[in-house]
């Protein structure tokens, strides 16, 4: 499998100049929204937010499977020193 592409450098000076000038837009919109909220309407907002049940977690892993990835690389090294691979 080949490694993704990597686009060209100019692509992420564009991708900043796009975002430095979009940044201060957003920040208007937002501070122009914030103002604009009335408290009924924030404490409405931050009661449903509240209200939203967190979604469930997966049970209790045990361990983070660096140990095996860990013994997997020196698995590989030991046979790539020995020339099997």
């Amino acid at each position: 499998m080949s490694a993704p592409a990597k686009p060209p450098p100019e692509f992420a000076a564009e991708w900043m100049a796009r975002w430095r000038e979009a940044g201060p837009v957003l920040q208007e919109i937002r501070d122009r929204e914030l103002a604009e909220l009335s408290p009924e309407a924030a404490i409405q907002a931050a009661e449903v937010a509240f209200a939203t049940p967190a979604p469930e977690t997966p049970g209790r892993v045990e361990g983070s499977g660096l140990i095996e990835q860990q013994a997997w690389f020196m698995r590989l090294a030991l046979l790539r020193a020995h020339g099997r691979r």
